[in-house]
């Protein structure tokens, strides 16, 4: 075998090796909380069969939505409403694949519930059996702390100044320089 030919070889095997590592080191979401509800479903029964098509052809909707879509599957009294956010800086395969991976996970965290959302760093999922789309609902909810420090405070409240327009008289007593 020649040089050439060998590293012909060589090239095409790494970029073979590359190119599956690459569909298989895709990480997990980083997860932030889930919350199920307390009334549940039959399993195997339709609402159960119209969740199931609701959530594992979610992720594909990620792709034209712009990273945010809500949609329903069944009728009345089976019905299942659902939505989905992505944060807005990550690309759509992130957002896809955090989706696909919340698909799966929120049915094993709430295996037989009518409500239940998951949150992760990258996306949020949830579905119900009652509409989620026109309803102001402070239920459920969670407060997620940042414990890291500010390293730079005079930056970093000049920053959130310009980012809401304020004038620093505007801000509590606690947050002025």
């Amino acid at each position: 075998m020649s040089s050439f030919q060998f590293c012909v070889i060589f090239v095409c095997l790494l970029c073979l090796s590359s190119s599956l590592f690459t569909f298989t080191s895709a990480a997990d979401p980083s997860y932030l909380y889930h919350f199920c509800s307390e009334k549940s479903f039959i399993r195997n029964s339709t609402y159960q069969s119209n969740l199931d098509l609701l959530l594992f052809p979610l992720s594909p909707y990620a792709n034209s939505s712009y990273g945010f879509d809500r949609t329903t599957k069944g009728k009345d009294p089976n019905m299942v409403y659902g939505l989905f956010q992505c944060r807005g800086d990550v690309t759509t395969t992130t957002c896809q694949d955090c989706l696909a991976f919340a698909s799966i996970d929120v049915t094993k965290l709430c295996p037989a519930q009518n409500e239940a959302l998951v949150w992760y760093d990258e996306c949020y999922l949830r579905f119900s059996n009652v509409s989620i789309f026109h309803a102001s609902t402070r239920s459920p909810d969670t407060v997620l702390y940042n414990i890291n420090k500010v390293t730079e405070p005079s930056r970093f409240q000049e920053l959130v100044l310009s980012l809401l327009k304020l004038r620093p008289r505007m801000l509590p007593r606690s947050l002025q320089p």
